[in-house]
């Protein structure tokens, strides 16, 4: 690792099938092995010290979906180490105070089989929708086994309001009071203003976190503006670095990103920025990928 973006979900002590954290401890762990081995800096600064070939080892920090640990566990870290992160809000939670349907199903793994989602999943749908069993759908998918991977290939695949169908039929009979768990799960339109007001990078990640890939030009618009505009009420501005939920995308995202005046946009790749990265593809390692580097 010489140019690397670290990029985290969940950071909290307690996970389930369906939430796979960083540990708060692991965390601040990694952050200070980072600090050892690397000069710190954001990650639109990484990715211009890639790009002009800066000597010496860089490393950035990236946090995807707003969740509540983003701006109450990292944030004072980085605060307190004088360090910029980025952090890249989801505007459902913010706007509406309710969860997403990826969010959704994390919760129903945690409280649930995944034996018996698959079951009702299959059961919804009929033979139109079955699950594999015997071989991985996606091998991006790094950190499930290969039903829950597969289970989540599934909905990805099925068509957005097909889909939502399912996971909100499931979650009423699971969860009562939605907007309380939102609240619970997600930082407030306050703290987001905070980190902003801090001089931490602001980005967007779409409204409700849907695979942009399996949406038409017109769909994915409607995602990335809504999601832009949430964030924008709140910082004062809009934001111009954006990460595309999944890590999906097409060429008709870079389109809309491109128009919409975005500067930076950053995927998955789980590899180190490169010299020749376009800009609405920046590469990023997963926190779990700091575990293989023994970082």
């Amino acid at each position: 690792m010489t140019y690397a973006i670290i990029n985290y979900h969940y950071i909290r002590e307690r996970g389930s099938n369906g939430i796979h954290p960083c540990t708060i401890e692991r965390f601040h762990a990694q952050l200070r092995r980072l600090g050892e081995h690397f000069t710190i800096v954001s990650p639109s600064e990484l990715y211009e010290c890639a790009r002009s070939g800066q000597p010496g080892r860089y490393a950035a920090v990236s946090f995807d979906d707003g969740l509540a640990e983003h701006a109450r566990v990292a944030f004072p870290a980085l605060r307190e180490a004088g360090l910029c992160g980025a952090f890249f809000p989801l505007g459902l939670p913010l706007k509406e105070a309710k969860l997403p349907p990826t969010h959704k199903l994390h919760i129903l793994l945690g409280r649930l089989s995944t034996e018996e989602l698959v079951g009702r999943l299959e059961k919804f749908f009929g033979a139109a929708c079955i699950v594999p069993r015997d071989r991985l759908l996606n091998s991006r998918r790094r950190f499930d086994d290969l039903l829950t991977a597969n289970l989540k290939e599934t909905l990805i695949a099925l068509p957005p309001e097909e889909r939502n169908r399912f996971i909100e039929t499931v979650f009423a009979e699971v969860v009562p009071d939605e907007a309380a768990l939102a609240r619970e799960t997600f930082m407030s339109a306050g703290e987001l203003e905070t980190l902003a007001r801090a001089g931490m990078e602001i980005g967007s990640h779409t409204y409700s976190h849907l695979s942009l890939e399996t949406l038409d030009g017109s769909m994915q618009r409607d995602e990335i503006e809504r999601g832009t505009a949430v964030v924008a009420g709140i910082i004062g501005r809009a934001p111009q670095f954006f990460s595309y939920p999944h890590g999906r995308y097409t060429s008709d995202t870079l389109d809309i990103l491109a128009a919409g005046g975005f500067k930076r946009a950053f995927i998955l790749g789980a590899r180190d920025v490169g010299a020749g990265d376009r800009p609405l593809e920046i590469p990023r390692y997963d926190t779990n990928d700091m575990e293989v580097a023994n970082l």
